[in-house]
């Protein structure tokens, strides 16, 4: 049987480890999903949804790039919190969720089996690699490191450049690093793909969980970079709208045009009560704010607890809800994970998932949990586990 050998090639997380997890006793920690199973959404959210599905407007196919009026309000979004001034009918793309948007802009800036490079960080969100081998590109990794809180070094993306070369991908806030790029790193890659002719695609995914009052930039914004960067948004992380699969696209109008063809062959249009649903968040976007409050003291009650372990090094995050912790004087990704589930009974990510530089680390979402104390619970079992084991020099 003919097949493309690159399918051969994906990788998917090992989840049989956390089926030892005790149903009463278990917390998982693993998924970027906030509060997950429990709904904490405010109640206009969840009543423009209802509404639209007992009207009856939610059980037909939508408008075919989203309802007039989430147009209107994601322009206004982009305009207030990002600074982007949108044409909306040009240059936006409703998408299926954040993930085929993702998908997509990386396949519209290079050709399936031509030699084409997709330059990544390392550690990077796992999904960007495997789009990369899907697609028949290849792999190209920049390696970041802890010692420059993983902001991008402008000589190591140099040496990654060559004539095959075609996108830059930037995960701002990084999954799972938790940085979040200066103004003078995005403005550094910025100049690197206009001097070379890149595409840049950029996944802002987490874009409202930044903390500390740090500036947040959007990389559509800088000098040079409205022709060349595909900006992919979503609704599942900071509006935590996780089940509706809504994303958005903004970029120029010619590939945007393409892009709304392909939508439309590949998933179709967002049912209607998703739009509506997503229309209400950003209009009641306050809800945001307090999230961020309860994600903060996790951040720093982690971040004080874990580093108190012998071995262990925990960056406090700029963004996202995930602490990127070092591991390796312990043992494996796999193997800690393996072991906090049997020692303590809580599930988190190994960081082998997020590429070479993820080995020796694990990522743990500190979202998950509905309230604090049960992530305290969560944090202080990790902590006292893993003190028990040697540490290696």
């Amino acid at each position: 049987m003919q097949y493309d050998k690159h399918w051969e090639e994906l990788y998917f997380p090992d989840f049989s480890p956390y089926q030892s997890l005790d149903p009463k006793k278990g917390i998982n920690l693993v998924s970027a999903d906030p509060f997950a199973p429990d709904c904490e959404l405010p109640e206009a959210v969840v009543k423009a949804y209802q509404d639209v599905i007992v009207e009856g407007r939610g059980l037909h196919y939508a408008e075919g790039n989203g309802d007039a009026a989430l147009h209107q309000t994601i322009q206004k979004k982009l305009k207030e919190f990002n600074g982007i001034e949108v044409d909306t009918e040009k240059e936006l793309l409703i998408t299926a969720g954040s993930a085929f948007g993702l998908y997509l802009s990386i396949r519209m800036c290079i050709c399936p089996n031509r030699g084409d490079e997709v330059i990544n960080f390392d550690p990077t969100f796992a999904e960007n690699i495997n789009d990369v081998k899907v697609m028949g590109a290849k792999n190209v990794f920049c390696s970041v490191y802890p010692e420059d809180d993983f902001q991008v070094r402008g000589e190591n993306l140099e040496k990654c450049i060559t004539e095959n070369t075609r996108v830059i991908i930037v995960t701002n806030p990084g999954n799972p690093t938790g940085v979040v790029y200066t103004r003078e790193t995005l403005e550094m890659i910025a100049q690197i793909a206009c001097k070379h002719d890149l595409m840049v695609v950029c996944d802002q995914c987490f874009e409202r969980n930044v903390y500390d009052g740090r500036e947040y930039v959007s990389m559509v914004t800088l000098p040079g970079m409205r022709e060349r960067t595909l900006n992919v948004f979503g609704t599942s992380k900071d509006y935590g709208l996780s089940g509706l699969r809504l994303g958005y696209v903004v970029g120029p109008e010619k590939l945007i045009s393409m892009m709304k063809i392909a939508t439309s062959n590949m998933v179709g249009t967002v049912p209607a009560a998703a739009q509506y649903a997503v229309i209400a968040a950003m209009e009641n976007s306050e809800y945001i704010e307090k999230w961020n409050e309860r994600f903060d003291r996790r951040r720093k009650l982690g971040y004080e607890i874990l580093n108190q372990v012998p071995g262990v090094v925990c960056k406090l995050p700029h963004g996202g809800y995930f602490h990127w912790v070092d591991i390796h004087r312990l043992g494996s990704s796999q193997e800690i994970v393996k072991y906090l589930v049997e020692e303590a009974q809580v599930a988190v990510g190994g960081g082998h998932w997020f590429g070479e530089n993820g080995e020796g680390h694990i990522r743990i979402m500190y979202c998950r949990p509905k309230s604090d104390e049960i992530y305290k619970i969560a944090i202080e079992r990790i902590a006292e586990a893993l003190k028990k084991l040697k540490v290696n020099e």
